[in-house]
């Protein structure tokens, strides 16, 4: 069965994707309006763009097309690619070749067709080495995502004969090879296959073949395609401008990995996504780096402040030509005056609500705050919040705050939660501590967590080793003060300062701890120590924001004494340390990974456009 047949019981005009095509797709002379779209720049294609990552709306397309593409994809990129084709179409064809020893068998085709063009060409044949890289997929793989297998085609016997004679006559016989492969297919049609055509409907179960007509064309879908062949549906590609008073080339704290994964996995859905990094003197002297982008090619651009008086033009030119404006922090609410003037959609991205946040600083700090100090975050923050479309906040609980303290209306607030990027999962060598560690991560820089550790070595260490001696405080982070650089010489705290990856650190302990009494919105430490599958005790306050229940994600626990008894727990109670690690971890995947938090944000984006 071809898929033009498919289509051809279809007795209306539908909105096609090609996904894969290689170039022109041969579908546009079928009566259909179809978009072609490939990974890589191929004469007559219209869109570049990864499979696992298109950049489209939710059903914009009737029909989402794939031919022999599972095939060349990893099995986790498969899932991926298969969601992506559910997400942007109401319904999906896929022909691949499947394997399961019995009716398909794919893979072993593939192998015996590898071994002859390696013998007869003196290497194998590309495409066919990259399906048995790849492992094909199996009919359960297929139904476990909803697809329905429809036709079995290519009987194994004629494909393998039919390309063997292709090969041996170097193709001087193609014509006469190609007439007798649809003449033995007509007539012999018969388990072994080599694949098959398998199909997806918003209807899962209904039967996509013959009739089709569990399928409704959507006639709202509108194409526009532009001479430079990139393609709008709705607005698919957005060019977002992220203004940031700090410089995140440098990932060592929290706020940083917000804005540089948010960012990154904008981009990675397609978007053009420009970082302006606006920082002080004393910050840019740390950094070479002015110029650079992210895994998924965000721009990120460092301009020291002194130069921006400098630089009018270019920071005019970036705000003009992008779509939105994402703004970090209310640090510079009087630019955003100007942007009003622009008329652009300004979208205010909330890591705490800094007015509270600054009365915690100085509890954690133990110094009294100036009347003019808190007077300048107000004012800063309320100028920033009434100047906004629309804000971001991490946590349900900083959105009932900022909404009390700023009198604005809660639909003007979304909830964006902090999240862990997907590569944090990347295997990775723990760090032998050779004894019962415990750990902490934290940028020192920040009161509340030179308050933890003060709390972790002059009173929960103290605890804890009471009743265990060999007890070891692994505490990294950028920037430890010279009070905890002496505690090196102890034998239960060892200060490993700034490291280039946490992860093996946080992979090699037996406890992670946050033991956090100031501050506000939520802590990616804590969900990068679940994703790792680490038992967690925090205070009540460390865990804010998050969706977590004490004794089933992590122990909350609030004294010195209590946490120390809940560190001691956990080690000498390995089944309860396995539970909640693999609870916690389960929860951080399911609702804190990025990729899938910025659909949230990019459906916004849409909806304030519009």
């Amino acid at each position: 069965m071809k898929i033009e047949r498919l289509l051809s019981k279809l007795s209306f005009t539908r909105t096609l994707l090609d996904v894969g095509s290689g170039g022109a797709s041969p579908l546009r002379g079928t009566g259909h309006r179809v978009l072609s779209i490939d990974i890589r720049r191929k004469t007559g294609l219209d869109v570049i763009a990864d499979v696992k990552h298109l950049p489209f709306q939710h059903d914009v397309f009737d029909v989402v097309i794939a031919a022999d593409l599972l095939e060349h994809l990893k099995i986790e990129d498969r899932k991926e690619a298969i969601n992506e084709m559910k997400r942007v179409g109401t319904s999906v064809i896929i022909h691949t070749p499947l394997q399961d020893g019995q009716n398909f068998m794919g893979a072993w085709g593939d192998m015996m067709f590898y071994k002859f063009t390696k013998d007869v060409l003196g290497r194998p044949e590309k495409n066919t080495e990259e399906h048995l890289k790849c492992m094909h997929p199996s009919p359960t793989e297929l139904r476990d995502f909803d697809l329905e297998i429809i036709d079995a085609d290519w009987n194994l016997t004629v494909w393998f004969t039919v390309m063997k004679l292709h090969y041996s006559s170097r193709g001087l016989l193609s014509p006469i090879v190609n007439i007798m492969y649809f003449l033995l297919l007509s007539k012999i049609r018969g388990p072994p296959w080599w694949g098959a055509w398998v199909v997806y409907s918003s209807e899962h179960k209904k039967k996509f073949y013959p009739d089709l007509s569990g399928l409704q064309a959507n006639s709202s879908t509108k194409i526009r395609f532009e001479q430079t062949k990139r393609v709008t549906i709705g607005f698919d590609y957005m060019n977002i401008l992220v203004i940031s008073p700090m410089n995140v080339f440098n990932l060592d704290n929290g706020a940083a990995r917000r804005i540089y994964h948010l960012s990154d996995n904008l981009a990675r859905y397609g978007n053009e996504v420009t970082i302006f990094c606006i920082i002080p003197w004393p910050s840019h002297s740390k950094t070479s780096k002015l110029l650079g982008e992210t895994k998924n090619k965000a721009k990120i651009i460092v301009v020291p402040f002194a130069q921006l008086l400098l630089l009018p033009l270019t920071m005019l030119r970036y705000c003009i030509q992008a779509d939105i404006i994402q703004m970090e922090f209310p640090t510079f609410a009087p630019l955003m005056l100007f942007l009003r003037l622009l008329r652009k959609p300004i979208v205010l991205n909330e890591h705490g609500v800094e007015a509270y946040f600054i009365k915690e600083l100085s509890k954690a700090l133990e110094k009294p705050l100036s009347k003019a100090q808190y007077i300048k975050t107000f004012f800063l923050e309320w100028l920033a919040v009434k100047l906004s479309t629309v804000i971001f906040t991490c946590s349900a609980q900083d959105a009932k705050k900022l909404q009390a303290k700023y009198k604005i209306p809660c639909n003007k607030i979304v909830i964006v939660p902090n999240g862990v990027d997907d590569d944090f999962f990347n295997h990775v060598t723990p760090y032998s501590y050779n004894k019962p560690t415990a750990i902490f991560i934290g940028n020192f820089d920040h009161a509340p967590n030179i308050y933890a550790a003060k709390m972790i070595v002059n009173e929960i260490a103290v605890y804890a080793r009471k009743e265990k001696e060999n007890l070891f405080f692994a505490l990294v982070g950028r920037n430890p003060p010279q009070w905890l650089n002496k505690r090196k010489n102890k034998n239960y705290v060892e200060v490993f300062g700034n490291v280039k990856d946490v992860r093996p650190y946080i992979d090699g302990a037996d406890v992670a701890i946050a033991p956090i009494y100031h501050g506000s919105g939520t802590r990616i430490k804590i969900l990068e120590y679940m994703v790792l599958s680490k038992p967690v005790v925090s205070t009540p306050k460390g865990a804010e924001g998050l969706d977590v229940e004490n004794g089933k994600h992590m122990l909350l626990r609030n004294t010195p004494e209590e946490f120390a008894e809940a560190i001691r727990e956990l080690l000498s109670n390995k089944k309860l340390a396995t539970r909640i690690g693999r609870n916690g971890q389960k929860l951080a995947t399911e609702k804190y990974l990025w990729k899938n938090i910025v659909r949230k944000v990019i459906k916004v984006y849409e909806d304030l456009l519009n």
